[in-house]
């Protein structure tokens, strides 16, 4: 019986060792797991900022090219302003030369007889004017 009573303490012994390691094993890996935890949580975070800056930067990328292609626009229109002006500058001293000449034929109409160069009859720039 005392061989017996000296294996049944032996083999409580040895369980209680396993019970105390899986008891330290548990613990640890709990502490893990809550430290994981913890980290997972920081980078959601991260994540989250780095979207709403990415959504930010994406508006203002948006906003930057609708001005871009505003001041192209204005560009081309100046461009248009500015070539309309002068061709109706050069109409416009081309009526003059010809209305202080005197000889209106030769300077507003082709050989043909038909206008060169200008849409506009002779005066008609300065009928607009007044």
């Amino acid at each position: 019986m005392a061989i017996s009573l000296s294996q049944s303490a032996t083999a409580y012994g040895f369980s209680q060792l396993q019970r105390q390691a899986a008891q330290r094993n548990a613990q640890q890996l709990e502490a893990r797991a809550q430290s994981l935890a913890a980290a997972a949580a920081d980078a959601r975070k991260a994540a989250e900022a780095a979207t709403r800056q990415a959504d930010g930067l994406g508006i203002e990328a948006g906003t930057a090219k609708t001005a871009a292609t505003n001041a192209k626009m204005a560009v081309a229109a100046s461009d248009s302003a500015v070539r309309l002006g002068k061709r109706i500058g050069e109409q416009a001293d081309s009526i003059y030369q010809a209305m202080q000449s005197g000889d209106d034929r030769d300077k507003l109409y082709g050989r043909n007889g038909r206008a060169s160069g200008s849409s506009y009859s002779a005066g008609s720039l300065f009928k607009l004017a007044a």
